[in-house]
């Protein structure tokens, strides 16, 4: 049973696989809108996204469509038997068990021959729960060339839920050897993932043109789009680089004989243009070295809530240090501001590294959002700012546990993904 706010279709999905593995029932328990009465926003998109991915992923089994189809045959080392065929792609919970071994003895094998090849990258594999386990070894080829091993493994008894490296194959063999006893099978069924797009870079701010590149699994087809809409069969059929020499946004989906991926890939660059940039402050008399730091006894969840937090004490600090700034160790929050010098004109990336919570904003802009409850985790973000001084406010809370808290940057003059130092610090 697990929450479903806050967890997404991918961590669902990973659920309930599991549980299938250990034939058990996957409980969620979702929150109401307390306004609606019905699931809130989160739940129900992470709730259809589950049903999406276990639909598009385990509702086509390739040995199926292969097994039903001409051309193709099926093959156990016992000797032909009528339910072999049925074994091959069944249904979940398939009622076949095929003694894949002559006369009981320990090894046994199973082979299907397809007329065409086809494709796959998920393995589900099932033998009877009160049977002997088995080692198993499942092995493909393509065009009479030499077997060569997609996965192995041992213990095999009920299910067996496998990820593989994606494979085309016009045939594959199954090796099994059972350990006490003959090998006996219930289920051998291939699966294709639906093809997803990976954008690099994955969205960037930069100071020039960029170049953009998409890829997928094999088989599969990219289309693209630059004005925001979702990509469709007629829009642009990826075929190398893409130059992005404005600010936009690309969004990329691949398309396979079973039609579009589930996911829409998504990635924003902006190109800096001189309104962009941010200038620096100018002051009367010389700032002082260091942060003021606000220090809060809370209990948050975000640090959206901090804004109706009244602070416990106010200091001058030399710098960030959340551990030796924390009046405790759990339900605690920090607020650094002042300013932070940059040395040079030039395109800086800011990051944080935290446990819990962490943003950080310069002039007002939110450039790093590590914000929410998790353990040490990095987020980063860049923004172009003119050489002189910048607002700049760092906020931080930890729920129980040790926290953490490491600020960086990276730029012209300061150089690559190294703490700021006190010394550019001013308030």
């Amino acid at each position: 049973q697990v929450e479903a706010p806050g967890v997404d279709a991918d961590a669902l999905f990973t659920l309930w696989r599991e549980h299938v593995e250990r034939d058990e029932i996957l409980a969620l328990e979702a929150t109401l809108d307390p306004r609606t009465r019905r699931l809130a926003d989160d739940s129900r998109t992470a709730l259809r996204g589950l049903i999406r991915r276990i639909d598009a992923t385990y509702g086509r089994d390739v040995l199926r469509a292969v097994a039903s189809g001409g051309g193709s045959e099926v093959v156990v080392s016992a000797g032909p038997a009528d339910d072999a065929r049925a074994a091959v792609g069944a249904g979940e919970g398939g009622a076949w068990t095929v003694p894949l071994a002559p006369d009981g003895a320990p090894r046994g094998w199973v082979e299907v021959r397809a007329a065409a090849p086809f494709g796959f990258d998920r393995v589900w594999l099932e033998a009877p729960a009160g049977g002997p386990r088995a080692s198993f070894r499942l092995l493909a080829r393509r065009g009479g060339g030499d077997w060569g091993e997609v996965a192995r493994g041992a213990g095999l008894a009920g299910r067996r839920l496998l990820d593989v490296p994606w494979c085309e194959a016009d045939a594959v063999r199954l090796l099994l050897e059972g350990e006490g006893g003959a090998p006996e099978l219930q289920r051998l069924g291939l699966f294709a993932t639906p093809p997803a797009v990976t954008i690099e870079p994955d969205g960037e701010i930069a100071l020039s043109p960029v170049s953009v590149s998409l890829t997928s699994r094999a088989g599969a087809e990219i289309r693209y789009t630059l004005d925001g809409t979702t990509p469709g069969p007629d829009s642009t059929s990826y075929g190398g680089p893409i130059r992005i020499a404005a600010s936009t946004t690309v969004r990329a989906r691949a398309f396979d004989d079973r039609g579009p991926g589930v996911d829409v890939a998504s990635a924003s660059f902006t190109i800096v243009t001189e309104a962009d940039w941010l200038q620096g402050v100018a002051f009367v008399r010389a700032p002082a070295p260091g942060l003021r730091v606000e220090v809060f006894e809370v209990s948050l969840d975000s640090l959206v809530d901090l804004a109706d937090a009244s602070p416990i004490a106010r200091r001058e600090v030399e710098g960030v240090d959340a551990s030796a700034h924390a009046t405790r160790q759990a339900r605690v929050a920090l607020r650094y501001s002042g300013f932070v010098e940059v040395p040079e004109d030039g395109l800086y990336t800011f990051a944080s590294v935290s446990d819990d919570g962490s943003r950080i904003w310069l002039h007002d802009r939110l450039v790093v959002d590590n914000d929410g409850h998790h353990g040490p985790r990095r987020e980063g973000g860049k923004v172009p700012l003119r050489a002189g001084f910048h607002p700049i406010r760092i906020e931080w809370f930890n729920g129980v546990g040790p926290g953490v808290l490491d600020v960086r940057w990276s730029g012209r003059g300061v150089g690559r993904d190294v703490a700021i130092p006190p010394s550019a610090f001013r308030r």
